[in-house]
């Protein structure tokens, strides 16, 4: 019996002493570097579940390769119809294994994507759109969308975009 006391205040008092250790290291403040990543964290939560990217690259309403091959680099506009979570990916599958830089501006409305202008850099270090920004934001307009997602490429990061 008195083995069995001893045992459980033993087991009691090393909980106290754990209680005690997590309320010292809980109850201090956060470091910056701290806070810096329970916001990273935060965010990337936010943004998961606002915008829930998938990595699928295939289109609903086009075919990747053919796209690709046509795309017109002096600028051009495109309509499409896609799904704004998957869209990420497919831009990135256009985007892959170019021997330039690319401006895309992605133009949504009810989590779709619903148009797309794309234009090819002058140098392949730097890109910017060849329409002007009341052209850009007309388009947009013309098509009664609620967002313009802009998206700028250099030709060695557009891999690294289909990952997911």
């Amino acid at each position: 019996m008195n083995g069995s006391i001893a045992t459980w205040l033993a087991i009691a008092a090393v909980a106290a002493a754990l209680l005690v250790l997590w309320w010292w290291h809980a109850s201090r403040p956060l470091s910056d570097s701290e806070i810096a990543e329970v916001a990273r964290n935060r965010r990337a939560r936010e943004v998961a579940s606002v915008y829930p990217f998938s990595g699928l690259a295939n289109s609903e309403s086009f075919d990747i390769r053919a796209f690709k091959s046509g795309m017109n680099a002096s600028g051009r506009f495109y309509r499409v119809d896609e799904p704004m979570q998957r869209f990420p990916a497919i831009a990135g599958a256009l985007l892959k294994s170019k021997k330039h830089e690319w401006a895309l501006f992605a133009y949504a409305r009810d989590d779709r994507v619903i148009g797309v202008w794309l234009n090819k850099g002058p140098d392949g270090s730097q890109v910017w759109p060849t329409l002007s920004r009341s052209a850009l934001f007309r388009a947009g307009s013309d098509l009664r969308a609620t967002a313009i997602l802009p998206l700028e490429a250099l030709a060695t990061n557009a891999r690294s975009m289909v990952a997911g």
